[in-house]
């Protein structure tokens, strides 16, 4: 991407919202580099428009700290009932 000119990058970009139904407007991604490579980046307005989407809630959270690293557990539950 890092090679790619802004008018592709806007296409790209639009590409990739219409594919996962996202609404562009809304900023739902951004730019970051990762291993050196410019990467696109689901911001909190594509994991809300994603969730919204297909019927995505939060069942229930844990959080624990140990060693100072906090680590948080989240269970979802689909519109079909399933959950992770």
């Amino acid at each position: 991407m890092a090679k790619m000119t802004a008018d592709e990058k806007l296409v790209h970009y639009k590409n990739v919202c219409d594919s996962l139904g996202l609404n562009p407007h809304t900023k739902p991604f951004g730019y970051i580099h990762l291993k050196g490579k410019l990467t696109l980046y689901a911001l909190r307005a594509a994991t809300d428009q994603l969730r919204s989407l297909h019927g995505v809630s939060v069942v229930s959270t844990a959080t624990s700290v140990q060693n100072n690293i906090a680590t948080v557990t989240c269970v979802v539950r689909d519109k079909n009932g399933r959950e992770d």
